[in-house]
């Protein structure tokens, strides 16, 4: 595959486009993701087709609008996925050789996965929680528990927590070493 770039496709949920370092933002700071903008590619008018983030993520595997694949809700409250008319990009990009590795949050089929779509390899966050226990890590300790005005309250489960490990240890670096392996 000599000659040919690496790519690497950044995902991330509820990103917004001004709270980047590169986008001018005077206190949020990104130098890795500022660099690898500064040599690769920076979209400057992306927008994304739905705010759902599993329609979404559909969306931009296949390059269709929400209302023509059918994925219209989150998988788990929605209507089921229409199969893809054409290949999707990934798919295309390992037709041509490439060799694919997802790693993080898939959320785009509520029974295919990233294998089914081009992908050879599948970093999971189960992986991540597996690596945890394997290493005798303590678990997060939710927001609802720790704080008592928070325990009982309706919304609970979606707030967030403490998770009283080193940088290194956490979900994002784990992610990281496991993108560059």
């Amino acid at each position: 595959m000599a000659g040919r770039p690496n790519i690497l496709f950044i995902q991330p949920d509820q990103q917004r486009y001004d709270c980047l370092g590169r986008a001018g933002h005077p206190l949020v700071k990104t130098p890795a993701i500022d660099r690898l903008a500064a040599e690769g590619v920076w979209f400057t008018h992306a927008f994304t087709p739905t705010p759902t983030c599993c329609p979404a993520r559909q969306s931009l595997l296949c390059g269709k609008w929400a209302e023509q694949h059918g994925g219209l809700w989150n998988y788990g409250i929605g209507l089921p996925l229409k199969p893809f008319a054409e290949p999707t990009w990934t798919e295309a990009l390992a037709s041509a050789g490439y060799i694919l590795g997802y790693v993080g949050r898939w959320e785009v089929h509520p029974i295919k996965t990233p294998l089914d779509y081009g992908f050879r390899d599948w970093v999971r966050a189960s992986d991540y929680a597996a690596w945890r226990k394997a290493h005798h890590l303590p678990d997060p300790v939710p927001d609802a528990e720790r704080l008592p005005e928070l325990r009982g309250h309706p919304a609970a489960r979606w707030f967030g927590g403490l998770d009283p490990v080193e940088v290194e240890q956490a979900r994002p670096h784990w992610y990281a070493e496991r993108t560059i392996e």
